[in-house]
């Protein structure tokens, strides 16, 4: 799949096999009534939310390897969410949503209240899982790390 022609703003690059655009900047600043800043810093956090370089994971901590899991695959459906939303309806709808505070549930059930037709029932996102085999896994791997810090 390559980027869309018709897209203006910047190739951040692919979450899944979804292209990713941020808006292109337009205005002087926050200020400014006809400035775009807050959408452009919204498209931004998500795609590095959802494709983290090494510096920007550094300082987050997880309670769990399971938990670590759950929230990385929660930001990549988010970003396929956000990038597949027009750039206007991002706009309207979704710029306090950027944050990695706010879920792929947030985001869904906000297009929803906002976009969906109406009388349209809502369905909540599918639940989000580990696979059994990679908790298998990830438990070995501590057992391994227990044993190999005891000898």
């Amino acid at each position: 799949m390559t980027p869309h022609a018709k897209e203006t703003g910047e190739f951040l690059g692919y979450v899944g096999a979804i292209a990713c655009y941020r808006c292109k900047l337009r205005g002087n600043g926050i200020t400014d009534a006809n400035s775009n800043w807050r959408l452009w810093n919204a498209d931004v956090k998500v795609y590095r939310a959802a494709k983290p370089s090494p510096e920007d994971r550094s300082d987050e901590v997880f309670a769990s390897k399971e938990e670590e899991l759950l929230a990385k695959a929660d930001r990549v459906r988010k970003a396929i969410m956000w990038f597949t939303v027009s750039e206007e309806l991002r706009e309207q709808h979704l710029l306090d949503m950027g944050g990695t505070d706010k879920s792929s549930e947030d985001v869904f059930r906000r297009l929803y209240e906002r976009v969906a037709p109406p009388g349209t029932p809502y369905e909540p996102l599918e639940r989000l899982q580990v696979p059994d085999r990679l908790l298998r896994k990830i438990k070995n791997d501590k057992e391994a790390e227990v044993v190999s810090g005891n000898e």
